[in-house]
């Protein structure tokens, strides 16, 4: 847990001084961290391997949470996650990582995008009501 706990340090320092692009990376970083608690080295080279895709989603959530949560916020959502974590109790990181925030960008997604269709509406909605079960 000591590499999760430097990279949630390193997002700390990042966020003070507000370079979003740098903040990204070590918040990949972090996440990279998390992962890697399992001990199998071929599933952080898996999540690895998805570092654009992962980035990317991270932005649009870092992006659609601006409003209500600046870096310092992101920082004490991870703060909170990693003292969940150093508890030791699977089942409360699973409730926690649940409503973690990674669909965040869902949230207003078709004011913003044209082109939905009724079957992308309706598994918006589907998403939409899952999270809120998870809550």
């Amino acid at each position: 847990r000591a590499r999760c706990h430097r990279a949630l340090q390193a997002m700390t320092d990042v966020a003070h001084t507000g370079d979003r692009p740098a903040y990204l990376e070590r918040s990949f970083e972090f996440h990279v961290s998390v992962v890697g608690l399992s001990g199998h080295a071929r599933l952080e080279e898996a999540y690895r391997s998805l570092q654009l895709q992962l980035m990317l989603s991270m932005a649009l959530n870092r992006r659609a949470r601006e409003e209500h949560e600046t870096l310092d916020g992101d920082v004490a959502r991870h703060t909170h996650l990693l003292e969940i974590i150093d508890t030791g109790d699977p089942e409360a990181v699973l409730d926690e990582l649940a409503t973690h925030g990674d669909r965040s960008f869902l949230d207003g997604i078709e004011d913003t995008v044209d082109g939905h269709t009724d079957v992308a509406l309706a598994w918006l909605a589907q998403q939409r009501t899952s999270r809120k079960e998870t809550r």
